[in-house]
């Protein structure tokens, strides 16, 4: 399946409450201590006026970092805005790395004491409705990519992909769930190795 601005989104643990004024300062330090790899990141934006909206975000050149409101839980989100149609094994690898860096950042940060995100259900979005519309074909295809890709942070953990949101209208998305306690941590060496 060839994809294009694809978007991973990791939700917090147990409906944890956060104050997000504190994320402000958080991700001005990221910038200026470069925390995040080698992607430019430009400037922090404050989104918490619009309703389950991006909420506060790093804008980034390639993509933006979001603690994001939207859907149906907050969770830290990384979505790639500027790329051209690839290969979905070869994207996917890329948005989990970065989402799981800033997911495992944030639950190291001792201004947010008790942070954590669940890593065993996850969101999987298509941003671009010119690389897949949300169809059931299209879902069926992207699917199949997360469960070729998915064993190499899951292992022989159970996974359950559903279609997240089937409106037309919508990016096409997956819902991920994992029977596994798996924290993103663990999940990010996985990853790397």
């Amino acid at each position: 399946m060839q994809v294009q601005q694809l978007s991973v989104k990791f939700f917090l643990a147990n409906d944890i409450a956060i104050d997000t004024d504190q994320l402000i300062p958080i991700f001005h330090r990221w910038i200026r201590d470069r925390l995040l790899g080698d992607e430019v990141l430009i400037d922090v934006a404050d989104y918490r006026h619009v309703p389950t909206g991006p909420g506060v975000m790093i804008v980034a050149h390639e993509g933006h970092y979001a603690m994001d409101e939207g859907g149906s839980a907050i969770g830290m989100s990384y979505g790639v805005k500027r790329d051209s149609m690839g290969a979905a094994q070869e994207r996917l690898p890329l948005v989990f790395e970065r989402v799981l860096n800033a997911c495992s950042l944030l639950e190291k940060e001792e201004s947010l004491p008790g942070l954590s995100f669940d890593g065993a259900r996850v969101q999987v979005q298509v941003l671009s409705r010119l690389a897949a519309e949300n169809s059931e074909s299209e879902f069926a295809a992207l699917q199949s990519e997360l469960q070729k890709f998915l064993p190499r942070l899951y292992e022989s953990a159970v996974l359950d992909v559903q279609h997240f949101d089937a409106d037309a209208r919508s990016p096409l998305g997956a819902m991920v769930t994992v029977r596994s306690d798996v924290g993103v941590s663990t999940l990010l060496e996985r990853l790397k190795t």
